[in-house]
């Protein structure tokens, strides 16, 4: 590779530099070998296979343990090192495990768990297998379950438990397998596992201020599988944790605070709380610290600010943990962060920023990220569905309709196919798939603000004609809605009830909603009660003028995020009461959305794409998506022609021609 210079070539060939001008010679005559600045490499990789190839196993060894000790001694990267030791078969060398191991540790934190796996297979086979240290044996396993092969990742563990003999040792090995049990599905594996976990560590006189109980506790919560006894357990820690001056928390009992805040939030139970509880978890940065952006317990206290509203906040938590990623270089760090803001972004009606951050995560797919996907997959389809792009939320479908999945992750994926079926008059489909999510309470899913399955169905049971069905089930959204008390949830829930009621206690129930919105900065759904309001004012000729001006604002809204359903629908309720609309006279970046807009701002003053994006936060990808629209919108071919566009004059004119 970029290793090979002349003086590596000598070293590893045993003979002087000097000697090396003839074969190198004979070699790049013969089209064998290119030759660069004190440097060589094969002419293709075909000469290098047939080499390769051409060797025996003990020869490709003894080379590859002859280059790594080559690269060592100069003080080369770990992976540049452990590139070489992986293809090296076993000699009983303590100091080359130690070198795997640090290798497959460094990859597993930058996420690339493939390698790591690899690495630490390696490390394990350097040493016979009764002397193999089981914390090697429990990393390789974590190392297997995150590349996505559960199978060897589960045989690890068993021989770890083997070899454990500390009881807290047996307690974390037995933890991680109830994880990999989790992740596969097998719930009552998990439980088993997580409780046996518990019992080691009770038994070995750990009680509820224990920090290694702590961490069990919220690893349990984190999956839901909590028996009677954790229940009890992870109460009295909490309390604990809370009596004491935030400067003594520690890591467990910031992920104690995430997993109350969590609990609160499933539970439909007073957002402030929840809110507070996830700030005190967050802890100023020091949860990102300890969890890096491949962490869960992080995500869980951000989306708990999410969910109750508190934007600002969460954008701030979510743009850390992106930024920690590229530090860090954790590709998976990335896509998750990216996730977490794309549904942050639909939540408060950025749609075209959340659309770009979800295709950014579900195109690291192909990169191992798995953790969220089904959420990515339904969020996506709602904002295609949000911006109008049918097509491409049709397209999606299918994949939604194949996830059979009985916890959150399921429930999104078929509320979102159940949005798509409303979407195409087909009700009877719609309600069954909502009925479908309300199995999910059994999971704790109460809360509309995470998936709001409730105020989708009142509409698709109004359409069939269940009237009674659908008052009641709004009657229970607005209740639940208020138990919560985040802003976007009460206003959702109002909307959805707004719609069976008489038209002066309507029109109440959708100025509450539109003061709701407007206080928690839900844009989108700010802009579909102002046209609920709207339409219901123009019937008399007391409000009309109200409801002209809403409906203008919901029109002006539509036109600036570029949301061709609200400039439809607003359009058309205004045309049909008579009223004019025109295209107002605009700027010349008033085509743009305000993604596009930002984009253009940046790309006229000359910075580049990867410069642009490492300042907004975003992939390099979306600034050339944003581009690529704007130039279309624009009339545009170039970026050389932006300072004109921005400056009013003619960008089809040179400089010379004015």
């Amino acid at each position: 590779g970029d290793e090979g210079s002349f003086d590596a070539l000598a070293e590893l060939c045993g003979i002087p530099a000097a000697d090396l001008a003839d074969p190198l010679e004979l070699l790049a005559s013969g089209d064998l070998v290119t030759l660069g600045t004190w440097r060589a490499w094969p002419s293709h990789p075909l000469v290098s296979e047939a080499l390769l190839t051409s060797m025996s196993r003990t020869e490709r060894s003894s080379l590859h343990r002859a280059a790594a000790a080559y690269l060592r001694s100069l003080g080369r990267p770990v992976q540049v090192v452990a590139s070489h030791l992986v293809h090296t078969l076993p000699g009983q060398d303590p100091e080359m495990v130690s070198l795997l191991r640090s290798a497959g540790e460094e990859s597993l934190v930058s996420g690339v768990p493939e390698t790591a796996a690899a690495q630490l297979e390696r490390a394990l086979a350097e040493l016979p297998a009764e002397r193999s240290d089981p914390h090697l044996l429990a990393l390789a396993a974590t190392a297997h379950m995150r590349a996505g092969e559960p199978e060897p990742a589960f045989e690890l563990w068993r021989h770890a438990l083997e070899r454990f003999t500390e009881p807290e040792d047996r307690a974390t090995c037995l933890a991680d397998l109830g994880d990999g049990q989790m992740s596969v599905g097998d719930r009552a594996a998990a439980a088993h596992a997580y409780e046996q976990a518990h019992r080691l560590l009770v038994e070995a006189g750990h009680d509820s201020s224990s920090p290694a109980v702590r961490t069990l506790l919220v690893r349990m919560g984190m999956v839901q599988a909590l028996f009677d006894g954790a229940h009890t357990a992870m109460q009295s820690s909490l309390e604990q944790a809370l009596s004491q001056p935030p400067e003594q928390d520690t890591y467990p009992d910031r992920q104690l605070f995430a997993l109350g805040a969590s609990a609160l939030t499933f539970a439909s139970r007073d957002a402030d709380a929840a809110r507070r509880l996830a700030r005190r978890a967050l802890g100023d940065g020091r949860l990102l610290a300890e969890d890096t952006c491949d962490g869960k317990t992080y995500y869980i206290a951000t989306g708990v600010l999410t969910w109750a509203d508190a934007y600002a906040e969460a954008e701030e938590a979510v743009d850390a943990a992106i930024e920690d990623s590229r530090r860090r270089g954790s590709a998976l760090g990335f896509a998750t962060a990216s996730f977490c803001r794309g549904w942050l972004n639909l939540r408060r009606g950025l749609l075209h920023d959340a659309s770009i951050d979800l295709d950014a995560c579900l195109q690291m797919r192909s990169r191992g990220w798995s953790e969220y996907v089904e959420v990515a997959l339904a969020g996506q389809a709602l904002t295609h569905l949000g911006l109008g792009r049918l097509e491409d939320a049709a397209a999606l479908e299918p994949q939604l309709r194949a996830i059979e999945r009985p916890d959150m992750p399921g429930a999104v994926a078929r509320y979102a196919a159940g949005v798509l079926r409303a979407l195409h008059q087909d009700h009877e489909q719609a309600v069954a798939d909502y009925e479908a999510v309300s199995n999910a309470v059994g999971q704790g899913l109460l809360n509309a603000a995470i998936v709001p399955w409730r105020e989708l169905s009142v509409w698709s049971l109004r359409a069939l004609g269940r009237d009674q069905e659908a008052a009641e089930r709004a009657s229970e959204a607005v209740h639940l809605a208020r138990q919560w008390g985040a802003p976007r949830t009460v206003g959702w829930a109002l909307r959805a009830q707004a719609h069976l009621l008489e038209r002066e206690e309507a029109q109440a129930q959708l100025r509450e909603a539109v003061r709701l919105f407007e206080e928690c900065g839900s844009i989108h759904h700010l802009a579909r009660a102002r046209m609920d309001l709207g339409e219901l004012l123009l019937q008399s000729d007391d409000t009309r003028e109200e409801g002209v001006a809403l409906l203008r604002a919901a029109l002006a809204f539509g036109r600036e995020q570029d949301i061709r359903p609200i400039v439809s629908r607003a359009g058309h309720v205004l045309v049909r009461h008579g009223v004019s609309v025109v295209d107002p006279a605009t700027s010349p970046l008033a085509p743009l959305t305000p993604g596009e807009r930002r984009v253009v701002q940046l790309a006229a003053t000359g910075q580049t794409n990867r410069r642009i994006a490492e300042e907004l936060f975003v992939t390099v990808k979306a600034v050339e998506w944003h581009l690529s629209n704007a130039y279309r919108k624009l009339g545009v071919t170039s970026r050389a022609q932006l300072p004109d566009v921005l400056a009013g004059t003619d960008p089809g004119r040179s400089s010379s021609e004015m």
